[in-house]
């Protein structure tokens, strides 16, 4: 899946369901992002985040090549080169760190046959955050807690809204479809939500964020009228017109 992050979620743009387990491989990595590229342009891409799983040295070439921003994590125990230029595991480059503390290497380092900053982190649980990156690595660690916002995405589709997970079908077609319309349908729930919080003040936890999801604030609100729709059928003509028509009459494209 490749989303754009806006309020701390990914919204679902393309993607690709396949007929084996285990992780998509490069090919179909790169294939994805072709397939970005040819509808909406590389320029239109202002970072393009990735988690360990998802790199490699053709892709990196790739993103380079057709001048990508890339912000990508790589395993603690990826071969970079020191500063001497000899290839190390990369945690051993960040093992002075103590937890809480980063450090950018300096210059531009070999991960994966392709030239890239590198920056480290040790994390309060002991365990490495390694980001290669093209440019501007002194805000690597900072702009890559947008790479989150997939994971609230897959929260929302799964557990904490529309069970995916739930769903026996196999055939990657159908799943395909089935995609295509949660993806919509969380938009629709997304927006209901940013409507919804422009017209009630909605609470914060301690730790500062909000006592519910915009997305979840949403779904409850569409909910609440599909389970009264006899009586409430009046909210959902105003829902469409303030949610759905605005995003209608924008200009489209064919994803096909």
């Amino acid at each position: 899946v490749m989303g754009i992050v806006h309020l701390g979620v990914a919204f679902p743009i393309i993607w690709t369901t396949f007929s084996k387990r285990g992780n998509s491989n490069m090919d179909e990595r790169i294939g994805l992002t072709e397939r970005f590229i040819r509808i909406f342009g590389a320029e239109k891409i202002k970072c393009l985040f990735g988690d360990r799983e998802f790199i490699g040295g053709d892709r990196f070439a790739f993103l380079l090549k057709n001048g990508i921003h890339f912000i990508m994590r790589i395993k603690d125990n990826f071969l970079i080169t020191n500063a001497k230029g000899i290839p190390v595991a990369a945690k051993t480059l960040f093992r002075d760190l103590k937890p809480g503390e980063y450090k950018i290497l300096k210059g531009l380092r070999t991960v994966n046959g392709q030239l890239a900053y590198v920056v480290g982190m040790l994390l309060p649980s002991g365990e490495y955050l390694i980001l290669a990156t093209d440019k501007n690595p002194g805000t690597a660690l900072e702009d890559y807690k947008k790479r989150w916002g997939i994971e609230t995405l897959f929260q929302c589709l799964k557990g904490r809204g529309f069970n995916f997970e739930d769903t026996h079908m196999t055939i990657p077609e159908r799943i395909d479809k089935l995609i295509a319309l949660l993806a919509i349908t969380f938009a629709w729930c997304h927006a209901t939500g940013e409507w919804a919080a422009s017209q009630k003040t909605i609470g914060t936890k301690k730790h500062g964020r909000r006592a519910v999801s915009l997305f979840r604030l949403g779904l409850d609100h569409i909910g609440r009228i599909m389970h009264n729709i006899s009586e409430l059928y009046h909210e959902l003509d105003k829902n469409f017109g303030i949610v759905l028509e605005p995003l209608i009459s924008k200009n489209s494209y064919d994803t096909s």
